[in-house]
């Protein structure tokens, strides 16, 4: 009984603690991945590469990356491939695997326009805010980054996130050539 009361005070802790997460999980409701296009492509490059494509378990494939499977590191890879709409699984799961789209993106079977496509699809369209910027700044020179940031208030990026999101669409679109 006296251990009972122990974990009491813990638990309550505990409660308090996961009561004050929302504000954590709203960093989460970000618009667009932490890491670039082509840092995320890492994950299904690898999964090409050593499993062929096809479903993979996560701590063999971080083994044959020479990577910890459990690091920070990993996980922003593979939160970031999903964001991307590359792969699927979560940093949690057994295994990772492509999605069709991934797939089209990253394999050297599918016809290089196809595969330009898909990787501008997963890379600048579908994120709100970087097809925002993309629709805004096609056909015309690249603004200075400040305008760029004026712009993002129209898509609702929040003003502590604008730098980085410019950040990634132009190192994203640079990456595929735009």
């Amino acid at each position: 009984n006296h251990r009972a009361a122990k974990k009491t005070p813990a638990k309550a802790a505990a409660k308090d603690a996961a009561a004050t997460k929302p504000a954590g999980k709203q960093r989460k409701e970000r618009k667009f991945p932490a890491l670039t296009f082509e840092e995320a492509l890492v994950l299904p490059g690898a999964i090409q590469k050593y499993a062929a494509g096809q479903k993979v378990r996560r701590l063999t494939l971080f083994e044959r990356l020479n990577k910890n499977p459990d690091s920070l590191e990993a996980r922003k890879l593979i939160t970031a491939s999903g964001q991307y709409g590359l792969t699927k699984g979560s940093y949690t799961a057994e295994h990772l695997e492509l999605t069709p789209e991934g797939n089209e993106a990253t394999s050297d079977d599918i016809a290089p326009a196809k595969k330009l496509q898909a990787r501008f699809d997963l890379a600048i369209k579908d994120h709100s805010p970087f097809d925002f910027l993309y629709t805004k700044l096609n056909g015309n020179k690249m603004p200075a980054k400040e305008v760029m940031a004026d712009y993002l208030s129209e898509a609702n990026v929040e003003d502590d996130e604008k730098a980085e999101c410019i950040d990634t669409f132009i190192l994203n679109a640079k990456f595929l050539g735009m």
